[in-house]
């Protein structure tokens, strides 16, 4: 009897304890992928909750904190303001990413309810602060540089001499206090008021600095340096001197270490180091000056495109797909700086790019157009109205133009007639006995963007035929040697299409004088870079010619021809392939120096009666003809 209750007992503990055993092993279950008992975040209780659930309630209250102002206060004046107005910045996801979640394998069961390793999980949310944001928001809010230390400043007069205002002191906000105290702040995300500290604070520059340093000072004041537009041939030169309410002054402390033969630049001062004075140029004034001068020529917005093909079965391309740019101006700020330190002249307009969106039809997808594979741009700023015209009748010829694999692209023959009854106009054109009107005149523009159109989608080149001289208007971008001549039944620009897929062209102008031509398809991984323009081998115009014509009253002139140099521009084009493997291919143009023709008024001459007229085999018979390639049109 006794035996067989303790063998009940057994039975029934045995029961109770696998039954408990397997409760918790589903509970354990049931709880993967959620956070364990005790786990809080910013005094937030998430346990057994999952990643999503925990995400959720973190980020609404990440977002009531941002929103919610804090009063900051200094000497006396208090402030109400937002968290996110103070670059403040909450990252919820990463935060949790930190905590560990119940795992069927290395979770043990303990563990799941908030003992031994995974008790009392409490921990902060991580927080970031954007500076520039803070203290820009500060100096709005408290007008913080009204009662900062006043460093001395130097200029020089109206007289030519250098003066120097000497310096004030002033009191400045301990900005690591207030760092940590936002920090804690955003952390916990409590919304806590923050008295902010403040010390006396004695000008970082002293007139007797700026006066030691006179000579450095007066040479950074006069440097001229030339702003560099990236795009377009123009320059933008900035003289400190002339600008003087840009420039202020800093200290950097020069540390020198003799046994390795250099000067580390630091922040501050101590006996050991040595101090230097550094120009400092003031953005809003910068941002004012690219305002007016910059921006209007570089800043532009990202423009979209759609590609179909519509029911006629011809490509409809309705926007531009163009990048958008912006000037960097913080960038431009520290480039002009470090150009004046260091007797740099030039000094390119840093600037940013946008991505357009390119939504392109699935029928043209399927042939291969899917993406850009390059763009060419040139401008013809100073073009007379016809040239403008034809420009862009010229251009009109080839939106929506598809080449096909292997194709050998013709540009003569995709244009087509060039007459009054396809849209163009007489204008000059380069021909043998001169510079003369003709129609079509200017279409050389299109075939030069489309020649560096292909030139930067890595294309074989087949045909590229220079103009005789050099013409300013294929030079306002990149400068001479990208050019391209055609004329119809003579020069032409022809490039293949080795891609394996279907190119399709876009072209289109903006404003009256720039032309884009764009090139979609399918990227094989090859890329290209550009080296150049080398130029050399100047050569002056020779002495003016003038030309006697009877067209003209006696003695009046006429201009036929301006002068131009000749030089020799060469580019490099550096083509990688999908493996990396560059082939440099060179791009020579020689062009020639023209002397400046004038026609002048001059009476008939009549033929001497001894003459004897030439027959037509004695004047035309042995002669080659001019041949077409010889003309160009500018």
């Amino acid at each position: 009897m006794k035996n067989r209750k303790l063998l009940i007992g057994i039975i029934v503990g045995a029961v109770v304890g696998t039954t408990v055993s397997t409760t918790l092993a589903v509970y354990k279950y049931l709880m993967v992928g959620k956070f364990t008992a005790g786990t809080y975040v910013a005094n937030e209780n998430l346990s057994f909750l999952s990643f999503n659930q925990a995400e959720t309630l973190l980020s609404e209250k990440g977002d009531a904190y941002l929103k919610t102002p804090i009063e900051i206060e200094i000497l006396g004046k208090v402030k109400s303001i937002k968290p996110e107005d103070l670059g403040i910045k909450i990252s919820v996801s990463e935060t949790l990413k930190t905590l560990k979640t119940v795992d069927l394998n290395s979770t043990r069961l303990w563990e799941v309810f908030g003992f031994g390793a995974g008790e009392n999980k409490k921990l902060e949310i991580l927080a970031r602060i954007d500076y520039d944001k803070l203290f820009s928001t500060l100096e709005k809010e408290f007008k913080l540089s009204e009662i900062s230390a006043k460093s001395a400043n130097a200029f020089i007069n109206k007289n030519g001499d250098f003066e120097v205002v000497d310096g004030q002191p002033g009191t400045a906000i301990d900005k690591g206090v207030l760092l940590k105290d936002l920090k804690f702040s955003a952390k916990n995300l409590k919304s806590e008021k923050i008295k902010v500290t403040t010390f006396n604070e004695q000008p970082s520059v002293k007139k007797e600095d700026l006066l030691a340093q006179k000579d450095k000072i007066v040479d950074e004041l006069n440097q001229t340096t030339t702003l560099v537009d990236p795009v377009y041939t123009g320059t933008w030169k900035v003289r400190l001197k002339m600008h003087q309410d840009w420039v202020s002054f800093t200290t950097k402390s020069e540390i020198k270490i003799p046994f390795l033969d250099q000067v580390l630049s630091v922040d501050t001062l101590d006996s050991a180091t040595t101090k230097k004075i550094t120009l400092q140029v003031n953005q809003q004034k910068l941002d004012q000056f690219v305002d007016e001068n910059i921006s209007k020529w570089l800043d532009r917005p990202s423009q979209d495109v759609n590609i179909y093909t519509d029911d006629k079965g011809k490509v409809k391309i309705e926007g531009q797909g163009s990048d958008g740019k912006k000037v960097q101006r913080e960038q431009l700020k520290k480039a002009l700086e470090l150009a004046v330190e260091n007797k740099i002249d030039r000094v390119p307009v840093p600037t940013i790019s946008t991505t357009p969106k390119i939504n392109i039809a699935e029928d043209l997808k399927e042939k291969g157009v899917t993406e850009r594979l390059a763009v060419g741009h040139t401008s013809y700023y100073g073009s007379p109205t016809n040239r403008v015209i034809n420009v862009k009748a010229g251009a009109s010829k080839f939106n929506g133009v598809l080449v096909a694999p292997d194709e050998v692209f013709s540009f003569d023959t995709t244009l087509g007639p060039v007459d009054d009854t396809t849209g163009f106009k007489k204008e000059l054109v380069i021909k043998p006995e001169g510079t003369i009107p003709e129609f079509g005149g200017g279409i050389c523009q299109v075939s030069t963007t489309m020649y560096r159109t292909a030139l930067f989608a890595g294309l074989p080149i087949v045909e590229r035929n220079q103009h005789t001289y050099a013409v300013s208007y294929y030079s306002q971008i990149l400068g001479h040697g990208l050019d391209a001549t055609i004329y119809l039944g003579g020069p032409d620009m022809k490039f293949k299409n080795d891609t394996g897929h279907y190119i399709l062209m876009q072209t289109y102008t903006e404003g009256d004088f720039e032309l884009y031509i764009v090139f979609y398809g399918t990227p094989d991984g090859r890329h290209v870079n550009m080296e150049g323009p080398y130029i050399s081998n100047h050569i002056n115009p020779p002495p003016t010619e003038y030309v006697p014509t009877p067209r003209l009253p006696v003695g009046q002139t006429l201009d036929l021809e301006h002068a131009h140099p000749g030089f020799t521009a060469i580019w490099y084009r550096h083509l990688f392939d999908k493996d990396g493997k560059e082939t440099k291919e060179p791009i020579e143009t020689h062009y020639k120096a023209m002397p400046e023709k004038i026609a002048i008024g001059a009476a008939a001459a009549a033929p001497a009666k001894s003459e004897t007229p030439a027959t037509p085999a004695a004047s035309t018979s042995k002669k080659t003809p001019a041949k077409p390639a010889s003309v160009n049109k500018p």
